[in-house]
């Protein structure tokens, strides 16, 4: 009879511990990953844009930085981190696909770029203008120039 209730133990301890192993195996790991992105303004003119429902100015020759997180995959790269379909660009997380920059001269004047896209010249929204690096394990660097060539592209404000 004790033989029987210590196999018993026995079996109900390896259940129990077989359990635990199969639901640690299942457990799902969320990597996140670490973006910062400095919109530098190499203009004499102050840069307004829309991000989300709220608007960023950068100064004239200064640097926004625009801090994210999102969750990714274990071996991510910076490029993955801009270019897969689960992570977008924080300046439109919205998805809205468009994007006004206002140029404005210090006085007061101002000419805008309109509905730029991924696709346009030098946009903003395109991954591929950035410049990116690693600055750590999962923190990466995107800068992105504003410079008087885009000026130059504006037009006068509606």
């Amino acid at each position: 009879m004790k033989k029987h209730e210590t196999s018993k133990r026995y079996l109900i301890t390896l259940l129990f511990i077989g359990t635990l192993l199969l639901i640690n195996s299942c457990k799902k790991i969320n990597y996140l990953q670490h973006g910062e992105y400095h919109i530098v303004n190499i203009t004499n003119y102050n840069i307004t844009f829309e991000k989300e429902l709220e608007t960023c100015n950068v100064i004239p020759k200064g640097t926004t930085i625009i801090y994210d997180t999102q969750e990714s995959r274990k071996n991510m790269k910076p490029a993955d981190y801009l270019n897969a379909a689960d992570f977008s660009n924080p300046i439109d997380r919205l998805k809205l696909g468009t994007i006004n920059i206002k140029f404005t001269k210090s006085d007061g004047t101002a000419k805008c770029l309109l509905k730029q896209t991924k696709d346009s010249i030098n946009s903003i929204l395109n991954p591929d203008k950035f410049i990116s690096e690693q600055i750590g394990e999962r923190t990466y660097k995107f800068t992105y120039y504003f410079s008087n060539s885009d000026y130059n592209r504006a037009v006068t404000c509606p």
